[in-house]
């Protein structure tokens, strides 16, 4: 092993910065399939789903592609396929890695 990054609470990474602009290029992709509310709202609705499904990641019920499926599926209240899911929610992953500083 050449190095472990151990990153507690956003200490060397910002994830909240890196979820936050993953999330409004969510936005912007699928704006018009949600509801009028504030993006604050929207992202705390983001924030609650995704936890949801992150524990059942953490059990072992699902995959990790499986919960990144549904979270979407639920907060857009859409029955995509995976294949849909995938490409629905791919703007999220890639800004998410762009913006992680």
């Amino acid at each position: 092993m050449k190095a472990l990054l151990l990153d507690l609470d956003d200490t060397l990474v910002d994830e909240q910065r890196a979820v936050r602009q993953a999330f409004s290029a969510l936005l912007d992709r699928h704006r018009d399939q949600l509801p009028d509310l504030p993006e604050a709202a929207l992202l705390a609705r983001w924030r609650e789903i995704t936890l949801r499904h992150w524990v059942r990641y953490e059990r072992g019920e699902i995959s990790f592609l499986d919960q990144r499926r549904d979270r979407l599926r639920e907060f857009l209240g859409r029955a995509f396929t995976d294949a849909e899911a995938d490409a629905a929610v791919a703007v999220y992953p890639a800004t998410y890695l762009a913006s992680v500083r």
